[in-house]
């Protein structure tokens, strides 16, 4: 997901599809256009208008391997695509347009990030919640089985986290303010940054070099903090992309 400076346009790339949304400001209703190819979805090569969600004010649309996202400026989540491993939190089977994840409604939320076959959740208290596949751990939940509604990691209760990114089969989460990242699902390639390359069913820290935050001043800290949480999504997106 991107937004131009000033605020006016929204990407967002999956394995499959494109979006963009146009917001021309308050007295023009803002349009979304989809495109691409997927079996689980209404799309097509040329961009089309998403009408389902037209006018309503967006903040964020994200998508995954055949899933998408989208969050509105009231915190509502809208979600469409293949929905086989439960992915959309809906609880049942796929969906050719945006439907909305009721159960999300009150939570506040502010971010969302998609795998390939998992979603991921940010409220503002800094709860995470997961949904989708959970065949290599990457919803953080203990245990390897798919969850189809939104269920809170319990391993991160209690943690302010700021931050969340999805890549195709793994999860992390930036917690302030202890400058912690944590690391949860597949583990191949040393995905997960603990060392090893097995598959990780919670969230556990990331193992950084011990100077890692300590050689930054305090002035510099919040302002490397930003540019970090900027450059999670870039390059999960591009391991993403890579491996599919």
């Amino acid at each position: 997901m991107g937004e131009d400076s000033q605020g006016n346009v929204l990407l967002g790339q999956g394995q499959y599809s494109q979006m963009v949304r146009f917001s021309h400001g308050v007295r023009t209703p803002a349009v979304s256009w989809v495109w691409g190819g997927a079996s689980h979805a209404t799309l097509s090569m040329s961009p089309k208008p998403l009408k389902s969600l037209s006018g309503i004010p967006l903040v964020q649309i994200t998508a995954g391997g055949d899933h998408s996202f989208a969050l509105s400026l009231s915190g509502a989540v809208f979600g469409w695509g293949k929905n086989t491993a439960g992915q959309l939190g809906l609880g049942d089977t796929n969906r050719r347009a945006p439907a909305p994840v009721d159960c999300l409604n009150l939570k506040k939320t502010v971010l969302i990030s998609c795998g390939g076959e998992h979603t991921a959740v940010l409220t503002k208290g800094g709860v995470v919640f997961t949904f989708g596949s959970g065949h290599y751990g990457q919803l953080g939940h203990n245990s390897l089985r798919d969850e189809l509604r939104p269920r809170v990691v319990g391993q991160l209760c209690g943690f302010k986290v700021t931050q969340i990114a999805c890549g195709r089969h793994h999860t992390l989460a930036f917690v302030r303010p202890s400058n912690k990242i944590y690391s949860f699902g597949r583990g191949e390639q040393g995905l997960l940054g603990n060392g090893v390359k097995i598959d990780q069913s919670v969230p556990l820290p990331v193992q950084l070099p011990g100077d890692c935050w300590s050689a930054l001043k305090p002035s510099l800290m919040t302002k490397h903090i930003g540019v970090w949480k900027k450059a999670l999504s870039v390059i999960l997106r591009r391991k993403h992309s890579t491996h599919l």
